[in-house]
């Protein structure tokens, strides 16, 4: 399979975490300490294939650049409120992608 493949199904499967994050929010009033724990935990498993379905490094950067992104507008703008709406100032979220990028990048196992 090639790497864009790779690339589109792991941002369609975490744009899935974000929207399933949102419903449970907005839904079925789920607090958002918990919504933003999952996301947290569901975008740490969905990283963990980064080294398994990409070679080229520009893939993986390309995918947290987007979800960095996505994350910083959705701060600035009150979207995303599923991860956003705590009550404490936190950039937990917006370095998030920062810190996968890296770790990605420094990882020694490459299956």
């Amino acid at each position: 399979m090639s790497e864009l493949f790779h690339f589109l199904c792991l941002s369609g499967l975490t744009i899935g975490l974000f929207s399933l994050a949102e419903w449970m929010y907005h839904v079925k009033k789920i607090h958002v300490e918990i919504t933003r724990k999952m996301v947290h935990v569901g975008s740490g498993l969905l990283a963990l294939f980064l080294p398994v379905y990409f070679q080229n490094q520009w893939w993986v950067l390309l995918i947290c650049g987007l979800f960095q992104l996505i994350l910083v507008i959705s701060m600035n703008r009150g979207f995303l409120k599923s991860i956003n709406a705590v009550n404490r100032k936190t950039y937990g979220s917006v370095v998030f992608p920062m810190v996968v990028y890296f770790w990605n990048d420094i990882s020694v196992i490459k299956i």
